[in-house]
């Protein structure tokens, strides 16, 4: 059925077999049978019937737990796999309907919630195969609509909008380096309105604008954006808290009742992208709320004032007048800890006032202002980082000073670093007159090398010190110059990518980067390909200079054992392949058409040899940002 398309193939997703259900989903799906796509979709809403039929997904413990193979493993995940295809076919359909059904389920208030939630996973710890999280890598057991599923949800909803594609005219930009291939430099699966979310297929859909899911996710805004308390460690299995007193927990919601679930991180991470993709300014009065709740993890935290600070832009441009009528929430002022009588940064902003922008534009500033200003005195680095970068955002005229008392005062880099960074797009001359400073401190050789390339950026952006931006480079130097002029050019402008990189943005690019593809070639413990030299340890062996060398020019020096070489011996015979090991009188040579052979170096007349199998220019398919994180990454490899 699946074969002919035929969409009587719906039938079995009534099926009592639950494997049998997931089959016909991924038929639906995948290979898209677009009439059979309102009853994949209408299973978002059938809890009740997936609860009888779909298994709890148990780790691989006891002889009970089998694989439907007969193998150990424990029980498959399969409610996932099958409501990651129902929300998809929710997205494809399109109608106002499904943006609702979509807004609903990532607040929590499907139909029946309460039964669907007792065959949801509880957290489990990491053993067997069946503790998988979605994304596929081994942890927890995910609680699938607590969290990561509504998560799925609200991101359909915030790429709602579909623009008109078709092929050969997809408005993707494409990286092409010698040797290296083509490449899309986005993922496909973040585009669904192009590509199928689930199975990555070109399956553009007609276009079509934002508003049925702006107008499906506004009423679920107040309940996804809460500040309020995290859920309770523990509950019961139907996602109700037991009595504090007691401990007893309360009876479950009977059937068709709804019983919404309070979102996880992941899910209101998700909701902020979505407030920010969809432009919902009435949601900036919960945004402040959330800066401000320090019960909040820190990356929420950090979002909710980035996407202040995007809305505060768009509302400078266009004012909203819902915003004007959110009232007052969200500007109370928090009460500090006890003991932090004073900002770890020096004088907050003072609030910005209204200058005509409209209601709805001068409220979204003095959010955002009174949210910079108290997340500049916020224990945690990473809310101030944020902050610091709005502080141009929240008050130019004020934030030429305190930027300055950041780079000559605050020790902790980033800040500093986000400090130079929103320098560069303050309007004036107070900006181009600290940024000069700054500029004689590098010329001197007195400015924090993690630093270097945040000022030469705002120095760029300039006017007045544009030509300085781009001409100057880092003073450091390599241990060992490049042969060539246009060598030592090329690494001279990338010097700044020596030191201050993020770590974790330097594993994310080597893992996950679309253009420079790491992990095809290179291997860390493990993962990874086998082509190019292993970089477990390799902070060990090399240099930062030396890494970032490795990257820029691949055929300057080449790991022993990866170097490709054409020997000529003397009797006139010649060999191809990979130089394994040599020694001061023998060469090991791995040729494909000879094997492995041993030489003496006495024999041999002539080496030629070869290029790297890294094609020179993965560099320029980086920011010099990404390529300062990799070479962070890469060093600490130890």
């Amino acid at each position: 059925m699946r074969r002919f398309d035929d969409p009587a193939i719906a039938q079995f997703l009534r099926d009592p077999d639950p494997r049998l259900v997931l089959e016909a989903a991924r038929a639906i799906n995948d290979a898209g049978i677009e009439p059979a796509y309102p009853a994949l979709a209408s299973l978002v809403g059938q809890a009740s019937s997936l609860s009888s039929i779909m298994p709890i997904p148990a780790p691989a413990v006891g002889p009970s737990a089998k694989r439907p193979d007969g193998k150990s493993g424990g029980t498959p995940d399969l409610l996932g796999p099958l409501l990651r295809r129902a929300l998809n076919a929710h997205y494809r359909l399109g109608h106002a309907t499904n943006a609702q059904a979509l807004a609903d389920f990532a607040a929590g208030q499907v139909g029946q919630a309460s039964r669907l939630s007792s065959i949801l996973p509880a957290p489990a710890s990491a053993v067997g195969w069946t503790t998988k999280a979605i994304a596929g890598m081994s942890g927890k057991m995910p609680d699938l609509l607590g969290d990561s599923l509504r998560a799925e949800a609200l991101f359909l909803l915030s790429a709602w909008e579909v623009l008109p594609a078709t092929p050969g005219n997809v408005p993707v930009k494409i990286a092409s380096v010698d040797g290296h291939g083509s490449t899309p430099l986005v993922n496909p699966e973040n585009w669904p309105g192009w590509f199928d979310r689930v199975c990555g297929l070109w399956r553009p859909l007609p276009p079509r604008t934002a508003e049925d899911a702006r107008e499906a996710l506004r009423p679920h805004l107040t309940r996804l954006l809460s500040s309020g308390a995290a859920v309770p460690a523990a509950t019961s299995r139907s996602g109700v808290p037991p009595d504090p007193a007691t401990g007893a927990v309360a009876k479950t919601p009977t059937v068709g009742t709804t019983a919404p679930l309070l979102p996880g991180t992941n899910t209101v991470l998700a909701a902020l992208a979505a407030v920010e993709r969809l432009a919902l300014t009435e949601a900036a009065p919960h945004l402040a709320a959330l800066v401000k709740a320090t019960s909040q993890p820190a990356p929420v935290r950090v979002a909710a004032l980035r996407t202040l600070g995007e809305l505060s832009r768009a509302g400078a441009r266009a004012s909203s007048p819902s915003l004007s009528r959110s009232g007052g929430e969200g500007r109370r002022e928090e009460a500090r800890p006890a003991g932090k009588t004073s900002s770890p940064l020096p004088n907050p902003l003072p609030a910005r006032a209204s200058q005509g922008e409209g209601a709805g534009s001068a409220r979204l500033l003095t959010l955002l202002s009174d949210s910079v200003t108290l997340a500049l005195s916020d224990p945690d680095a990473a809310v101030r980082r944020e902050a610091v970068k709005l502080a141009a955002a929240a008050n130019p005229t004020a934030a030429v000073p305190l930027l300055g008392r950041v780079l000559t005062e605050e020790k902790d880099i980033r800040l500093r670093q986000a400090a130079l960074t929103a320098l560069g797009d303050l309007p004036g001359p107070a900006a181009d007159t600290l940024l000069t400073q700054q500029l004689t401190l590098l010329a001197d050789k007195k400015l924090s090398p993690e630093l270097h390339l945040e000022l030469l950026e705002a120095a760029a952006k300039r006017p007045a010190l544009a030509n300085v931006g781009r001409a100057s480079s880092s003073p450091l130097l390599l241990n060992t110059p490049p042969p060539s002029q246009e060598a030592s050019r090329m690494l001279a402008l990338r010097l700044v990518a020596l030191a201050g990189g993020d770590t974790a943005e330097g594993k994310r690019i080597f893992f996950e980067h679309p253009g420079a593809q790491c992990l095809r070639c290179h291997a860390v413990r493990g993962n990874g390909g086998i082509v190019g030299p292993g970089l477990t340890g390799v902070g060990k062996r090399l240099t930062r200079e030396q890494l970032l060398e490795s990257i820029v020019l691949p055929n300057q020096t080449i790991s022993a054992g990866f170097e490709n070489a054409t020997i000529v011996l003397k009797s006139g015979v010649s060999h191809n392949g990979l130089v394994k090991s040599e020694t001061a009188t023998e060469l090991v040579l791995d040729s494909p058409e000879d094997g492995k052979l041993t030489l003496k170096k006495g024999d041999i007349e002539k080496r030629i040899r070869g290029l790297s199998a890294m094609p020179e220019g993965v560099d320029k398919l980086m920011t010099r940002r990404e390529l300062r994180d990799l070479v962070e990454y890469l060093a600490g490899l130890k």
